[in-house]
């Protein structure tokens, strides 16, 4: 089922890339090159939507359970909705066209919060189940926040004049001289 999901996902973006383009391709044909550039136009904007809304599951190592997917899904899936409306009406071309292709473009959006909440959920799984992997997240947010509290430390320092070359008026940890700060 997931395979069907993402096929009828890709065949809405390659139509709604294709009706985007030819509306546009109608509108800037006087242009040199025109042509062209309304095709990749409605491409580009279709791949970058499908790309937003994928984009905080693309990290495997890396979980990430925010709603932003479902978020992107649904502005993204309304921009390109307005555009086609738009876009038809400037090529004078009869409102069942913009219908049409706003039902593809809605049932799309379902089709993408959909995936996005069962690859959340295969994530939560995958996620839950490998302890070996909560410990490796947890030493990279220990180590990550130890590393912020350091830098914090040395600007503390430099804004108290220790990093420019003064010593530290206790210079001495565990019984040895510490060197001034460069």
């Amino acid at each position: 089922m997931p395979f069907l999901a993402f096929g009828l996902l890709i065949v809405v973006y390659v139509v709604s890339a294709i009706a985007g383009g030819m509306f546009l391709a109608k509108l800037m044909k006087s242009l040199s090159g025109g042509i062209i550039l309304a095709y990749s136009i409605g491409a580009a904007i279709q791949a970058t939507r499908g790309t937003l809304v994928f984009f905080p599951q693309l990290n495997p190592t890396r979980p990430n359970l925010s709603y932003w997917g479902e978020g992107i899904a649904v502005t993204m899936g309304l921009l390109s909705i307005i555009e086609i409306l738009f876009l038809v009406k400037a090529a004078g071309l009869a409102t069942p066209v913009a219908v049409s292709l706003s039902i593809l473009m809605a049932a799309g959006i379902g089709i993408e919060l959909f995936l996005l909440k069962e690859i959340r959920f295969v994530t939560e799984i995958e996620l839950f189940s490998d302890k070996q992997h909560w410990k490796k997240l947890q030493d990279f947010y220990r180590a990550r926040r130890d590393f912020q509290n350091f830098m914090d430390n040395l600007e503390d320092e430099d804004e108290q004049g220790l990093g420019n070359g003064q010593q530290d008026s206790n210079p001495k940890e565990n019984g040895e001289m510490m060197p001034a700060i460069p």
